[in-house]
């Protein structure tokens, strides 16, 4: 059965925020459930890294011990990037915002999560246009990555196979950002609660239902939107639409008919 692309305005719909929006308090207890969600995804990034080079020490192994010291020092610098975007948030200012490399993103979330990958057998397949920017802080390009490619690793496992990050300019000034999987799908009844904040259809594997719904928040916080595509059985496919545009919003006339 085919599910077209999700259509409501709570998901795909352009939710456009005032521009104080773009930076929470972190008194906020929704935020913070948000920030320490991915936080802990990140340590979780530096125990695997520090473990497998601990071994590689014991036994001798200076190829590996380098491949895992390098994944460790990755991991632990967008640990110290993440706690720096808490602690600027806490003060209720806005992230300054740049032009961020769409590619360089991806690769580093790819690179953060290399040995749940393997562990799993997926292989991460990359079709980001040269050069892609998007005009957001980079540490929430990386979460809203971070998160999808959970969500696709999550939904593909146990089918290995391969996921794709893609990317392109789209119309004016948007980047059009995609995270694509194989997996087995999303149930018709579930496609329109999927980025509702504590909804989880993964909660037999300790899902809380954050993920998909920091991804939408930050999306809306730089007035994009987030669109989702699925065919039970044949995978999904979810699609960012960000600024490139030097103010950092876009056009909101362009994103209404998107």
């Amino acid at each position: 059965m085919h599910v077209a692309a999700v259509n409501t305005p709570d998901i795909v719909g352009p939710t456009f925020a005032a521009p104080q929006t773009q930076a929470t308090t972190f008194a906020q207890p929704v935020e913070a459930r948000m920030l320490f969600h991915d936080l802990r995804k990140l340590l979780q990034g530096v125990v695997g890294p520090a473990d497998t080079l601990e071994m590689a020490l014991d036994e001798g192994d200076i190829r590996l011990a380098r491949t895992s010291l390098g994944r460790l020092k990755n991991n632990a610098g967008r640990v110290v990037e993440l706690l720096g975007h808490l602690t600027a948030r806490s003060t209720g200012s806005p992230p300054p915002t740049a032009q961020c490399n769409v590619a360089q993103v991806a690769e580093d979330v790819v690179k953060s999560l290399a040995a749940s990958l393997k562990r799993k057998g997926i292989q991460v397949r990359r079709r980001v246009a040269t050069p892609v920017t998007a005009s957001v802080h980079r540490t929430d390009l990386y979460r809203m990555l971070l998160n999808l490619l959970v969500n696709a690793i999550e939904a593909t496992d146990g089918h290995g196979g391969t996921i794709t990050i893609a990317a392109k300019a789209a119309c004016h000034d948007w980047v059009q950002v995609s995270v694509s999987d194989k997996g087995d799908g999303i149930a018709k009844a579930d496609l329109a609660h999927l980025f509702e904040e504590g909804y989880t259809t993964k909660a037999e594997r300790g899902g809380n239902g954050l993920g998909l719904a920091i991804v939408r928040r930050i999306a809306q916080g730089y007035n994009g939107t987030v669109r989702v595509w699925s065919r039970p059985g044949k995978g999904a496919q979810f699609t960012v639409r960000l600024p490139n545009g030097q103010d950092g919003r876009g056009d909101k006339n362009e994103a209404v008919g998107w």
